[in-house]
């Protein structure tokens, strides 16, 4: 996979989704309720890839760490009691205040099917309401339980892989970065991640706002999830991380969007984990912006986008 040049060119199909979205309510930046915000995903929801059938969903409850987490799970309908299958440990995306298993259902039901592999999704804490670390600590909590389980609950234990989205990315590094998960993950996935607070960028000005995802409301997340004097931990803070911390990490696979305010900043970290002598690859969708998999179902380039995440998820776990 290589990195594409900035074109700055909109897929026709994501115009119509931004002139769709333009009529819902704004978002409320300048308020401390997330409501709105929690409304409007919602009506992202048809937007993903069509509803699929699998071979079942279960509830859990991991309870190892200090805050039970629901994990919902998604079996593939090829699965068979017979053998073991891979897991892939889903990070859901939505600034860390955001999202749900129920509201990814679809495009989680997609990835089981696609892969033939078992999809665990926890509902992580959101902030304002539990900010900084709690949304690490419950996703940790999901990461060590599916490995501690992996015999009950069908997985094969050697192919167990983290994928995050958006948020989930900077979640899904922070899991890789607790050194009693990284031993048991294969890979992890990050699709246009974000990694820290106040990282300033050439496309975080250019695509500062009528791109879907504005400055403002990245600055209001992060705010959210980490309140002013509130600190963190390196521990839990993959943006403090060095890059000996970073050395331990399983292969990774970044994707980010040409037209995404995140775009470099999920570049400068596939730079970074290079320099940290681990295996990383990078590809950059062209003319699409945030969000990609989560508008697969609605636009034809979002959905050969989230064909390429499944092709680097089947191939790292035949290396």
């Amino acid at each position: 996979m290589s990195d594409m040049t900035d074109t700055t060119k909109m897929d026709e199909q994501v115009r119509d989704l931004l002139e769709e979205a333009s009529s819902w309510p704004p978002s409320d930046l300048d308020g401390n309720s997330t409501h709105r915000d929690r409304v409007n995903q919602l009506l992202e929801f048809s937007w993903g890839p069509p509803y699929q059938e699998v071979a079942y969903t279960d509830e859990h409850v991991a309870s190892i760490g200090d805050y039970p987490v629901r994990v919902k799970e998604y079996a593939p309908k090829q699965w068979s009691e017979a053998e073991s299958v891979a897991a892939l440990v889903r990070l859901h995306a939505g600034g860390m205040a955001l999202g749900s298993p129920e509201v990814e259902d679809r495009t989680s039901r997609a990835l089981a099917n696609a892969l033939g592999c078992k999809v665990f999704v926890p509902a992580y804490r959101l902030a304002p309401e539990w900010p900084h670390p709690a949304a690490v600590e419950d996703c940790r909590t999901a990461c060590r339980w599916v490995a501690g389980n992996a015999k009950p609950l069908g997985v094969e234990a050697s192919q167990i892989a983290v994928l995050g989205h958006s948020a989930g990315g900077m979640l899904a590094l922070a899991c890789g970065l607790d050194a009693h998960i990284v031993d048991e993950l294969t890979r992890i996935v990050l699709i246009e991640p974000v990694f820290g607070p106040g990282i300033e960028t050439a496309s975080l000005l250019r695509f500062a706002s009528g791109y879907g995802l504005s400055r403002e409301e990245l600055q209001r997340y992060w705010s959210l999830y980490l309140p002013e004097g509130a600190g963190a931990e390196p521990a839990n803070a993959p943006w403090l991380a060095t890059d000996a911390d970073f050395s331990v990490l399983p292969p990774v696979d970044i994707f980010t969007s040409e037209l995404d305010p995140l775009r470099d900043e999920g570049q400068q970290l596939a730079e970074r984990l290079r320099r940290s002598g681990i295996s990383v690859t990078h590809c950059c969708f062209r003319g699409l912006i945030h969000g990609s998999i989560s508008y697969s179902g609605r636009v034809n380039a979002a959905g050969r986008a989230f064909d390429a995440v499944i092709e680097a998820l089947r191939s790292g776990w035949q290396e």
